[in-house]
C-alpha cells in the first residue's frame, strides 16, 4: 500500500537506509506492508530545479515493494504532478543491487566519476519524461495517481 504520511517517518525511514541528509524539499512516498505493518520501501525526491529532480530509494531486502504500480506512481509524481521533464539518480557502482535497479526501471547511465563515490565509481542516472514507460500505465493505474 502507498503511503505519503507521515512525512516524517517516511524520510528518516529512506535516509538512514541510504545515509543520505535530505534538504527542506525532500519529498517521499513509501510502501508499507500491511500485513507486516512496517514500511518495506521508499523513494525520496530532493535537488528540486525547474526542470529535473533528483530520484533516491531503498528498499527492505527480500521485499516485494518495487510493484509496477509503485513505480507508475514513482515516476508520475515528478513527471506528471510537478512537470519536471528529467529525473536523476546517483548510485555507487558498490551497490550493485541499485545500479541494476536503476537499469531495470529505465533509467540511462549519463556519466560516470570514477572514484566518486566511496565504494566505487559514481554512475549519474537520467530518464526522460519522454522516455519514462512507466508513464505509459496510466490507463492502468489512474485512479491511483
Amino acid at each position: 500500500m502507498l503511503i505519503v504520511e507521515p512525512q516524517g517517518v517516511i524520510k528518516h525511514w529512506l535516509c538512514d537506509q541510504i545515509g543520505y541528509i535530505p534538504t527542506a524539499e525532500f519529498i517521499c512516498i513509501g510502501q508499507f506492508d500491511e500485513k507486516k505493518q512496517d514500511l518495506i520501501g521508499a523513494i525520496g525526491y530532493d535537488g528540486w530545479s525547474e526542470n529535473m529532480v533528483e530520484m533516491h530509494s531503498a528498499g527492505t531486502p527480500g521485499s516485494y515493494w518495487l510493484t509496477k504500480e509503485f513505480l507508475f506512481k514513482c515516476f508520475h509524481f515528478p513527471f506528471i504532478v510537478h512537470g519536471r521533464e528529467i529525473v536523476t539518480s546517483r548510485v555507487s557502482t558498490g551497490n550493485p543491487v541499485a545500479v541494476k535497479m536503476n537499469l531495470q526501471a529505465g533509467f540511462t547511465e549519463q556519466c560516470r566519476i570514477k572514484g566518486g563515490a566511496d565504494d566505487g565509481d559514481l554512475i549519474i542516472f537520467t530518464m526522460y519524461r519522454a522516455e519514462c514507460k512507466w508513464l505509459r500505465m496510466e490507463k492502468l493505474y489512474k485512479e491511483a495517481a
